[in-house]
């Protein structure tokens, strides 16, 4: 994967985003899921260019099941993601969202 170079002030603009995404509506359980279900893919929609296409999307996703309740990890394209969210983690579709 190649690096993608930004100006400061698109940094700024990013974290914001993110910040906004992962913090927003966390006690509401359906607007959890929401939120993680968009942050896990904010990198994928925000930069699509920094993700080729390398066949089905499913392929590129890496799951890793661990024993604490709740937290799934995954790797997508070598970048280590931890979700932690009582609807998402351990779910059966959450390839599936993950791959559409």
């Amino acid at each position: 994967m190649f690096p993608v170079r930004t100006t400061a002030r698109f940094d700024v603009n990013i974290r914001r985003i993110t910040q906004n995404l992962y913090f927003s509506g966390i006690e509401d359980p359906d607007q959890g899921l929401k939120t993680s279900l968009v942050a896990a893919l904010v990198n994928v929609r925000t930069f699509p260019e920094a993700y080729p296409r390398t066949g089905k999307a499913r392929r590129r996703f890496v799951f890793e099941f661990r024993s604490i309740p709740h937290v799934v990890l995954y790797a997508f394209d070598g970048e280590l993601v931890v979700l932690h969210d009582i609807h998402f983690a351990r779910s059966a579709q959450t390839a599936h969202w993950l791959s559409e």
